[in-house]
């Protein structure tokens, strides 16, 4: 799922952007953890070649596409078979 249809399915906005990092969609989702348990979490998916939200500007286009890595979505299909 794209990050756009999960804030849209949870009930939270989806402002356009013109621009700018991706980390903004993220938080859009408010979680309820504090910014270092999700900037670990984050650093772990990158270390880990799972997901990689970027570290610069996109354009709005760009927003809202997907984190996850090929290897990412390997893993997913792997943990829906164990």
């Amino acid at each position: 799922m794209d990050p756009r249809s999960w804030l849209e399915a949870h009930g939270k906005e989806t402002p356009d952007f013109r621009g700018g990092g991706r980390r903004h969609v993220f938080d859009l989702a408010r979680w309820s953890y504090a910014p270092d348990v999700i900037d670990l979490i984050l650093d772990d998916l990158r270390r880990l070649q799972l997901g990689e939200p970027g570290s610069g500007m996109v354009s709005g286009r760009s927003m809202y596409d997907p984190w996850i890595s090929q290897r990412g979505l390997r893993f997913l299909d792997w943990l829906t078979i164990v």
